[in-house]
């Protein structure tokens, strides 16, 4: 069950994704009117969202009030509170693990969920698509299935990253408890704390000069070429 992507709060979408192009990134907004997040896509099918909004159109209020998922409504309102940061991650997973997926979240949370299929248009013309099983509580980690367009990774960072390399996730009892019955990606490194993601390293095409971190709340960048010197 590998990473599919990680959510990443900012209280101004157009500031941000000015930040994320300075750090080295290619960033593209999800739509080209009035969007709502920006998507920085990596060589090896993972991507960091980053998020303004929720976005809760009326179709998936419709859908949430029809399955009885309010609470969802108001956990994803709450996470627009959140401060700017990673805020949850999304796994891979395939259709027929669904089944399994919905009775732990029900077992370790006592969560509902709701089976979403996803579909937009992003600023290139694709058409993006994909299912989410997504749990009653916003803040809990969450699946979906792989985008159906492989022309997505083709993706050439300026800071030369070509990936997630590993994920430190601070979990609680009950999602310690669940992702033991559930093997995920190796690069997620799980600790006892309940404080949700706190670090996040990169992989890069070659030796990069510069290497890019987020950790401690805040993003790092280290001049390797000073190390050296230091070290020598």
């Amino acid at each position: 069950m590998k990473i599919s992507h990680l959510i990443y709060k900012v209280d101004n979408l157009k500031k941000a994704v000015e930040s994320f192009e300075n750090y080295g990134f290619c960033v593209e907004y999800g739509k080209r009117e009035h969007p709502y997040n920006a998507l920085i896509y990596f060589n090896d099918h993972t991507y960091i969202e980053l998020i303004q909004n929720q976005n809760i159109t009326p179709f998936l209020i419709f859908l949430l009030k029809l399955f009885g998922m309010r609470d969802y409504l108001e956990s994803s309102l709450e996470q627009e509170k959140h401060e700017e940061g990673f805020m949850r991650f999304a796994i891979h997973m395939d259709i027929d693990e669904k089944k399994s997926i919905q009775d732990l979240y029900k077992k370790y949370f006592g969560a509902k969920t709701i089976f979403v299929p996803i579909k937009r248009k992003d600023i290139h013309g694709n058409i993006l698509k994909c299912k989410c099983l997504m749990p009653s509580n916003a803040a809990l980690p969450f699946f979906n299935t792989e985008f159906n367009n492989d022309s997505l990774w083709n993706v050439k960072h300026k800071n030369k990253v070509t990936g997630i390399e590993r994920i430190v996730y601070s979990a609680s009892e009950s999602e310690l408890s669940f992702f033991d019955n559930k093997k995920i990606d190796d690069r997620v490194v799980l600790l006892n704390g309940g404080k949700g993601i706190i670090e996040v390293e990169f992989s890069y095409e070659q030796e990069s000069s510069n290497t890019i971190s987020f950790m401690d709340g805040c993003w790092q960048i280290e001049d390797n070429r000073l190390t050296e010197r230091m070290e020598g």
